[in-house]
Parts: structure tokens; sequence; C-alpha cells
């Protein structure tokens, strides 16, 4: 019997997706923990970085078949904040830069679930762009909860008020962007498609309300995540 075609927030694919995303990062620290070797915590760290690297070229590869250039810039650049935020996951698990690491740390356990919870798609399982989507989402997810529990980086105090400094930065870049393309990174022309509530406010206010609750959540993951007193630089 086949699937629908149409996506079904909270449906069944939609909610085994997000039972692997809170399984598949728990497993993998798990099973670094208990090989307890240095080489092989950072080869596991690897595999996730490429896991995503290869879904991403495999992305671009689809979009370059069909969209012109224009097309192709208007829509498959990483200028939305989880495609920047993949690409500071993959590099944080190569290198393990701090300052990176907080950006995809506060961007990805922020506006990431979010982006989980109420995907902009409109496909289901077993489509490719549903894999895609979800492989790209929560892939981030599971790169920067594994460099939290296996690799044992945490976010400096403090570190919340430079990482929103960058981020509203990257929404004037890419708005400026967008307005040159004609494109609409980070939904900052137009509301999203799919069924996030955000979409029922219209028009810039969701934008403000995105902007406010992801403050709320960068002091979030800083109470829970950052160590008690100020680490050095």
């Amino acid at each position: 019997m086949a699937l629908a075609a149409s996506f079904k927030l909270l449906g069944p694919a939609h909610l085994v997706v997000i039972a692997l995303t809170v399984a598949a990062p728990a497993l993998l620290i798990l099973l670094a923990r208990k090989v307890d070797s240095p080489r092989f915590t950072k080869a596991l760290g690897w595999a996730i970085a490429l896991v995503l690297l290869g879904n991403e070229l495999g992305f671009y590869i689809r979009q370059a078949q069909y969209k012109t250039l224009l097309e192709f810039a208007q829509d498959t650049l990483p200028l939305h904040l989880c495609g920047i935020a993949m690409y500071l996951t993959i590099i944080t698990l190569f290198t393990r830069k701090q300052i990176l690491f907080e950006i995809a740390c506060f961007w990805g356990l922020v506006g990431t679930p979010q982006a989980i919870l109420t995907p902009a798609i409109t496909v289901n399982f077993p489509d490719y762009w549903f894999f895609q989507f979800f492989v790209c989402h929560c892939g981030i997810i599971v790169g920067v909860v594994y460099a939290i529990g296996a690799l044992k980086m945490r976010p400096r105090r403090g570190a919340m008020w430079r990482i929103f400094v960058i981020t509203n930065i990257c929404l004037l870049l890419i708005g400026a962007v967008d307005f040159l393309i004609g494109a609409n990174y980070m939904y900052l022309r137009e509301v999203p498609q799919g069924d996030s509530p955000l979409i029922a406010w219209g028009w810039p206010w969701h934008i403000v309300i995105a902007v406010s609750l992801m403050l709320l959540g960068f002091w979030i993951v800083e109470r829970i995540l950052a160590p008690k007193s100020p680490t050095r630089e």
C-alpha cells in the first residue's frame, strides 16, 4: 500500500523522524563511550559529518539538473539558518573549533528543532526530498549533541550574546542577498510553506516572533550547557 504523497504534520513518518532524532545521538554517544577510544570517537564524528556533506552534495546535484543558474542561486545556496548551521556542524566535527561549535550549538539546538517539528515541506516518505530535508536538519541535532556528549564541547558563558549579534548580522546580509537576487532565504521576504504556526502571523511578524523566541532559546541553552564560571578564550 503506497504512502500518501502529501506531508502530514505529526503523521507516522514525521513521528518516526522525531524519535530517531532523539535516539540516534544518544546511541552514538553511548557507543563512543563504550569503545572509549579517542580515535574511534573522532572517527564517529567524522562519519556524521560525511553523511551530512554527502546529503548536501546530492542536493546540489539534483537541483543543478533542472534549474537555471539564477534559479539555483535563488533556491539552493546554504543561506538558511539551518543550511549554515549544517556546514558549521560539519566543520566542528572535523576541527573542534570553539566559536564554530558555539554558533552551530545555539542555532542547531534552538532553530533546528522548530524546523523538524514544523517542517517547511509538502512531500512525505519515501520521497527523496523528505529524506534530504530531514537528514540535513536532524543531522545538525545529531552532530551538535554528539559534539557535546562525546567530544565534551560546551559553549562559553556569555556566548549567547555573541551568537545573537552574529545571527542578526547574518539576517541583514542574507536579507540583502534576498533583495538582490529575488530569493527568500531565512524566509525574510515571504512566510514559508508548510504547517508552521508562525505562518498564521504573516509577514513580517513571523520574523519578529522567531527572533524573540530564538533569544529565549539561546538563554535556555546557555543556562543548561555553559559552565558556571567563565572559561578562558
